[in-house]
C-alpha cells in the first residue's frame, strides 16, 4: 500500500455478494445503476476503477420488469475519506 486509505460505507463490503434482489425476480428484469442521480451503466453489476474522493455519493440500482411493469430500487451511500489503493470497486444488485 502506498499509504493509509480510509473507506467507509453503509455497505457491508465493497465487493458484496449478490443480493436477493437479482435472484428473486422472475421473469428476469432489466437493471440500471445510477450515481448521484445520473445513470452510469445498465446491468446488475456496477464496476469502477480506483476509488477517489469523487467516488463519494449515492449509488442506486433499479430493477425493472417489463412484463409485470414493476420495479424495485436499492440505494447505498458510499463515503470516501482520503485516497484509496483499491483498484476495482464493484456493486452487485
Amino acid at each position: 500500500m502506498k499509504g493509509r486509505s480510509d473507506v467507509r460505507s453503509s455497505m457491508e463490503s465493497a465487493m458484496a455478494p449478490a443480493s436477493p434482489l437479482a435472484s428473486m425476480l422472475d421473469p428476469p428484469s432489466q437493471f440500471s445503476w445510477f450515481f448521484n442521480g445520473s445513470q452510469v451503466v445498465t446491468g446488475s453489476v456496477y464496476e469502477t476503477g480506483p476509488l477517489t474522493l469523487a467516488s463519494h455519493g449515492d449509488y442506486t440500482c433499479v430493477a425493472f420488469n417489463n412484463i409485470t411493469g414493476r420495479n424495485s430500487t436499492v440505494s447505498k451511500m458510499l463515503t470516501i475519506i482520503g485516497e484509496s489503493d483499491y483498484r476495482l470497486f464493484a456493486l452487485l444488485c
